[in-house]
C-alpha cells in the first residue's frame, strides 16, 4: 500500500492597498487652475509616493498607500505654496478643493545709469571728454575709442567714423604713425589721454591754406599736461599654451613741436602689427625730405618749425 503525503508551504504575503486621492486646485476666486504641481508626501520620510498635473478643470488624482501619514503640498508660480495634512485613510477619497492664494509682491526698481558722452562741437571739430568714459579696464587709445558713439575699429585694425574710414591719425596733431591705424590704436595709454577729437574736412599742413574742399576725417587724441614733455612707456605681456608668448612695449615722448614714438612688439604665434601696405611704406627718404626733417622714419617723428 502506497501512501501519499501532502506539503503545503505556506508564504507570508502582505499586500499594502492602493487608494486614490483626488482633489481640485483652485484661486481664491474660486477660479480653477491649470497645470498646478501637486505632491503627495510620507511625512515620516519626506519622500514623495506620488505626484500629479492638474488639468484645465483643476482637478488631479493620486495614488497613495493607506498606512502612512501623508502631506499634499501644491505649487503654482505666482501662487504661494499649500501644505495640506492628508489623515490616515482606508478608501478612494475625494479631500475638499484645495485653494492657492496669490502672491503680493511687486518687481525690485531697477535703476539704468548710463554713462554721459561729454563733447563739445566747434565748428567742424568734435571734442570727447575722455575722463566720463574711462574705467579700470582701458589700457589703450582704442578702448576708449570703442566708448564713443559712432566710432568702429573694424576686424583689419582701421577706424570708421559714421561708417567712412578715417583718412588720418593724430597725437597733439602729429602724424607719427604715417597714418599705420593698427599702430595708433595702442601707441598710448589710456590715463594719459584727455580728449578725442574727430574733425571733419580735415586738411594737412601742406594743404592747409588750398581753397579745395576736403572730405577727408581724421582722429586727433589730446594728451594730458602731465603726460607730455616727459618719457612715457607701456608695457604688455601674455604666455599660453605650447610656450606660445606675446610681448609689447611702447615708448613715447610729445612736445609742442616734436613727438617720438617707438613701439615694439616680439611673438611667436604668427602674429603681426605690421601689414604689407605699412611695410611698403617704410621707404627710405630722400636728402631733401631728411633735411626738411617732414619723412624720416618712421616718419612724422620731427615736424617743421
Amino acid at each position: 500500500m502506497f501512501k501519499y503525503y501532502l506539503f503545503l508551504l505556506f508564504f507570508p504575503i502582505s499586500f499594502s492597498a492602493q487608494i486614490t486621492v483626488k482633489g481640485r486646485v483652485v484661486d481664491n476666486n474660486n477660479n480653477a487652475l491649470e497645470a498646478a504641481s501637486v505632491y503627495v508626501f510620507n511625512k515620516d520620510t519626506s519622500r514623495i509616493i506620488d505626484f500629479s498635473i492638474t488639468d484645465k478643470e483643476g482637478k488631479w488624482y493620486a495614488k497613495v498607500e493607506n498606512k502612512a501619514s501623508k502631506i499634499i503640498v501644491v505649487k503654482f508660480l505666482g501662487f504661494k505654496d499649500s501644505f495640506n495634512p492628508l489623515i490616515d485613510i482606508d478608501s478612494n477619497i475625494t479631500v475638499p478643493d484645495i485653494i492657492l492664494y496669490p502672491i503680493d509682491f511687486k518687481l525690485k526698481e531697477v535703476v539704468v545709469k548710463a554713462k554721459k558722452i561729454d563733447f563739445i562741437v566747434n565748428g567742424d571739430t568734435i571734442s570727447y571728454k575722455v575722463n566720463p568714459l574711462r574705467d579700470s579696464t582701458d589700457f589703450y587709445i582704442e578702448d576708449i575709442l570703442e566708448k564713443i558713439p559712432e566710432i568702429e575699429i573694424k576686424d583689419n585694425r582701421l577706424i570708421y567714423y559714421k561708417g567712412k574710414k578715417v583718412d588720418n591719425v593724430l597725437i597733439e596733431g602729429k602724424d607719427l604713425h604715417d597714418n599705420r591705424q593698427r599702430f595708433f590704436l595702442k601707441s598710448f595709454a589710456s590715463k594719459d589721454i584727455d580728449k578725442i577729437e574727430v574733425i571733419q574736412h580735415y586738411k594737412d599742413l601742406a594743404n592747409k591754406f588750398n581753397k579745395t574742399s576736403s572730405d577727408k576725417i581724421a582722429l586727433n587724441v589730446r594728451l594730458k599736461n602731465n603726460a607730455k614733455n616727459r618719457i612715457k612707456y607701456i608695457m604688455d605681456a601674455s604666455i599660453g599654451f605650447d610656450k606660445k608668448y606675446a610681448y609689447g612695449s611702447n615708448i613715447y615722448y610729445i612736445r609742442n613741436k616734436m613727438g617720438i614714438n617707438s613701439y615694439l612688439k616680439i611673438n611667436n604665434k604668427g602674429e603681426s602689427d605690421l601689414s604689407v601696405i605699412d611695410f611698403l611704406r617704410l621707404q627710405i627718404p630722400s636728402s631733401e625730405e631728411i633735411e626738411n626733417g617732414t619723412d624720416v622714419v618712421p616718419s612724422g617723428f620731427m615736424m617743421p618749425k
